[in-house]
């Protein structure tokens, strides 16, 4: 299966910093005309009609520190019929508030081919809206209500997504900088998204702290790399 990487690129020094914890053999496509509020919706709907195959969508401020984790998940998805995963929007990270069937658009997987083919039977998929029997649906490990209305621009491709295709939810971890996100599949962190890439260059205390967890994420990815040698 070919596997492609797309980054919604705000900002080239957090690009070019997030590509060292990419294989290069791996393509990564940068997206670099999705600048507003409502451009992260129109670039989920872009590279989900683009996309060859199975696809990875990767913000440039997250750090991948086990890609063989991530190629696991996508031979699990396969193999079980999942055409999309990532982390909920509510529940898990303690700074958002959104919608646990959303899965916030700082990493997924898609089976781009599947859902492009899904994609041609509806005219309207923004106007999808979450819907009770999904909640049938929630992770066990998401405890509280989600609001799950239309908070963000990309929430209805998830609606749309949870009524059409089968889900692979992530938990996570808070990291001890009380921003950053530590992701988990199967027991095994393999990312580390700090959120605030455009504050980068506009805020020093920002900038800092993106930059000590990019500093913590090479160790973690090096440390990954000393096992597979031994």
């Amino acid at each position: 299966m070919k596997v492609q990487i797309f980054t919604r690129s705000l900002d080239p020094v957090l690009y070019s910093l997030s590509s060292e914890f990419l294989p290069s053999h791996i393509e990564r496509v940068q997206c670099l005309d999705f600048n507003t509020w409502q451009d992260a919706d129109n670039y989920l709907h872009f590279i989900l009609r683009c996309g060859e195959d199975w696809i990875i969508n990767l913000d440039e401020d997250a750090f991948v520190t086990d890609w063989s984790v991530i190629m696991e998940m996508i031979e699990f998805m396969a193999a079980n019929g999942y055409e999309y995963s990532g982390m909920p929007d509510d529940g898990v990270c303690h700074h958002r508030k959104n919608s646990w069937v959303v899965c916030n658009p700082f990493f997924n997987i898609f089976n781009a081919g599947a859902i492009r083919a899904k994609m041609a039977d509806y005219e309207d998929i923004n106007g999808f809206q979450f819907l009770p029997w999904m909640e049938k649906h929630k992770p066990d490990f998401i405890k509280q209500v989600s609001q799950n209305d239309f908070f963000e621009p990309f929430n209805s491709i998830f609606y749309w997504l949870m009524n059409c295709s089968k889900g692979l939810y992530l938990n996570a971890l808070d990291h001890r900088d009380e921003l950053s996100t530590i992701l988990l599949w199967e027991g095994k962190n393999f990312l580390y998204h700090s959120w605030y890439t455009r504050q980068f260059q506009t805020n020093k205390i920002q900038r800092t702290r993106i930059l000590n967890l990019y500093r913590e994420a090479k160790q973690k990815k090096a440390s990954f790399s000393e096992v597979d040698k031994s």
